[in-house]
C-alpha cells in the first residue's frame, strides 16, 4: 500500500473512531481504559498524530461493539448474506 493510501486510510480511521466513540457514549478516557491504553494514544489517533496498528484498531472496534470493517470502511455496504438472497427474492439464483 502506498503512502497516499495509508494516509487516506489513517484519516478515515481517525474520523470514524471519534464518531463511533461519541455515538457509543465513550469518552477518550473510558475508551482508553477499555482497551488498556492511554488517553494520549486515543487523542493522537483521533488527531492524526499517530496511526493505530492493527491490534489497537481491533481492540478499539471490539470495545465499541463494531466490526473493524465498519471503522475502516464505513461507506461499504456488506455483501447480502445467503439468508437475504434466495430464489424467492433474487431471480438470478433460480435454477
Amino acid at each position: 500500500m502506498g503512502d497516499e493510501q495509508q494516509t487516506a486510510l489513517g484519516g478515515l480511521l481517525r474520523k470514524t473512531i471519534a464518531e463511533w466513540r461519541r455515538e457509543k457514549g465513550f469518552t477518550q478516557m473510558s475508551l482508553a481504559v477499555a482497551i488498556n491504553s492511554t488517553v494520549g494514544t486515543i487523542a493522537a489517533v483521533e488527531q492524526g498524530r499517530q496511526e493505530p496498528n492493527l491490534g489497537t484498531a481491533r481492540k478499539i472496534a471490539a470495545a465499541l461493539g463494531v466490526g473493524l470493517d465498519q471503522i475502516a470502511w464505513p461507506d461499504v455496504r456488506p455483501y447480502p448474506s445467503a439468508e437475504r438472497r434466495s430464489p424467492k427474492n433474487d431471480p438470478s439464483l433460480a435454477a
